[in-house]
């Protein structure tokens, strides 16, 4: 449905427009519920803002109430459906996460590299034939090529695989899929909120204090700012135990007010929380984030030291796409970037709004 968005010449199928015909006029609907992330009817040919009488998405919906159930991490498409559908949109949470863990090759490889780093010094034979072993099994899941053999470079190879693979496996990947209506269960909750304190906070609480927090005990711990992050953890735990999700489509569907939320990813923006409210793109003040401060400040030095370690000079100048979808998803990463190229970093005032920038 984008390129339509693009195509002024273009018209919806005799199906898509009769459906919601009949929607209004035959059926007649008090309201129509779509179900995102996303349908078609915000990309339909018009206007990109101001839709009149002859914009395809105005002509299909009508004055019918448009109710959007949409993804909470998706705010820059949900802008579109408020944008040019008249949505009302209802967030609701993604699915849970979970690292990766390793499969089939992936452990054999595993397996290796720590045999290989186990070894003593005097052991070379074997860990030259463990080497050539290592690199072929690399090279079948596609890690490594399969030639030149790595010869007296294999200890440096083995390493940099070996911190390769442990990627893998604790990178982050979605577990199953979320289900309207229903919370996520106590194990769920438990890999969230550890995720959830290593993005936001760089903190990795021990399991057994998360799924005490998650159980409903306080667990006491003597340092204090664990203690300050188990306390935050288990306000967001609050709100992932309970559906808000249908209470709010109803409280939509009863034409009463829904409360706006920011939309983002939970792990960086708990605020997100509780689900089930009116998505909107992003505070201006509020962004970039703390947190996109530090990673657009740790993406610009790796961009530099890329472009150095190519054999360039230090650059004089940087051409950046600030793509709005980027920004909405990052909380302001790309623009955080920016501004660490430049050398600057934004300036907040005493209520935690943006006030400028600083060099």
């Amino acid at each position: 449905p984008m390129r339509l968005l693009f195509e002024k010449g273009f018209a919806p199928t005799h199906a898509f427009s009769a459906f919601y015909r009949w929607l209004r006029e035959d059926f007649g609907a008090h309201a129509v519920l779509h179900f995102g992330t996303h349908g078609a009817l915000e990309f339909m040919p018009g206007k990109q803002s101001g839709m009149s009488a002859t914009c395809w998405p105005d002509r299909l919906i009508g004055d019918l109430p448009n109710l959007y159930l949409y993804a909470s991490n998706n705010p820059s498409e949900g802008t579109i459906a408020k944008r040019r559908a008249a949505a009302t949109l209802i967030s609701y949470l993604t699915p849970p996460v979970a690292q990766s863990g390793l499969y089939k090759g992936l452990v054999d490889l595993k397996e290796m590299l720590e045999r290989y780093r186990s070894l003593e010094p005097a052991a070379q034979a074997e860990r030259d034939e463990l080497g050539v072993m290592i690199q072929a099994q690399a090279a079948e899941l596609e890690l490594a090529a399969p030639d030149p053999l790595w010869g007296i470079d294999a200890e440096a190879r083995v390493a940099r695989l070996n911190d390769d693979v442990l990627e893998v496996e604790y990178t982050l990947i979605p577990y199953g899929l979320h289900v309207v209506g229903q919370a996520p269960s106590d194990a769920e909750r438990v890999d969230l909120l550890l995720s959830c304190a290593e993005a936001s906070h760089g903190a990795k609480p021990e399991r057994a204090l998360i799924e005490a927090v998650v159980a409903g005990s306080m667990p006491d711990v003597s340092d204090a700012a664990t203690q300050a992050l188990l306390r935050e953890l288990a306000d967001i735990d609050a709100l992932m135990a309970k559906d808000h999700e249908v209470d709010g489509v109803l409280h939509a569907l009863d034409g009463r007010f829904l409360r706006p939320a920011p939309g983002g990813d939970l792990l960086r923006t708990p605020a997100i929380l509780p689900t089930g409210r009116n998505l909107h793109g992003f505070d201006p003040f509020r962004i970039p984030s703390a947190y996109a401060v530090k990673d657009g400040a740790r993406q610009a030095g790796r961009l530099l030291d890329k472009h150095m370690a190519d054999g360039h000079a230090f650059p004089e100048s940087i051409a950046m796409v600030l793509w709005g979808t980027d920004n909405l998803k990052s909380e302001g990463g790309p623009i955080a970037q920016a501004l660490a190229l430049m050398g600057a970093k934004p300036r907040f005032d005493s209520y935690g709004r943006l006030a400028g920038a600083e060099l």
